[in-house]
């Protein structure tokens, strides 16, 4: 497209044109070209951490991504037994359901410096898994924390709570290709 067919296009046109991406547009003599945003790290979306590059499918070990659902996950419990954590958001075997950081109403007890492990049902195991703790005031989970990532582990081993007090913690796992989800718990650290 010429320069001076370009000037000629009333504003609307051109606004499209611009939206389309890739399509560099000139009316003095300059050019206009959309500018792409690279997230660092890898892929995801701004704000969300890369999954890790050493990640390895495992047929064996990974859940079909055809299935109803993800698996249930379990924290362990050294107070007692596994303690279920609440689904949210995933992409699984074509659906996906998105969901806000859940924090739970209860909280299961955890001495200072467990470093906390979550098992998936049925001998699950992720491909690749990222792990984060986020303190809990008035209900709400305050500034997410680094937990430990992975890949092809079983169980998974979180990093330790920060410290004591009432804590949220997110483990987002993914298990192959369109089967991928999160799961959060609700732990009180004591010394």
């Amino acid at each position: 497209m010429s320069t001076r067919a370009v000037g000629e296009l009333p504003l609307v046109a051109l606004v499209a044109l611009a939206t389309c991406g890739g399509v560099e547009l000139s009316t003095d003599g300059g050019s206009f070209a959309p500018e792409r945003t690279a997230v660092p790290g890898g892929s995801g979306s701004a704000g969300m951490p890369a999954w890790p590059t050493a990640a390895r499918e495992s047929p064996a070990s990974a859940p079909s991504p055809t299935a109803d659902a993800p698996p249930d996950a379990f924290l362990a419990n050294p107070r007692g037994s596994p303690v279920r954590g609440d689904l949210g958001t995933y992409t699984w075997g074509g659906l996906v359901s998105d969901a806000p950081w859940i924090v739970q109403r209860s909280a299961a007890p955890m001495p200072a410096s467990t470093r906390p492990t979550v098992t998936f049902a049925g001998g699950a195991v992720p491909v690749s898994w990222i792990a984060r703790w986020a303190r809990v005031r008035g209900g709400e989970p305050g500034r997410p924390r680094a937990a430990g990532r992975g890949d092809g582990s079983a169980p998974l081993v979180v990093d330790a709570p920060p410290g004591p007090g009432s804590w949220s913690l997110r483990v987002e796992a993914r298990f192959g290709e369109g089967a991928r989800a999160t799961w959060y718990w609700r732990v009180r650290v004591h010394e």
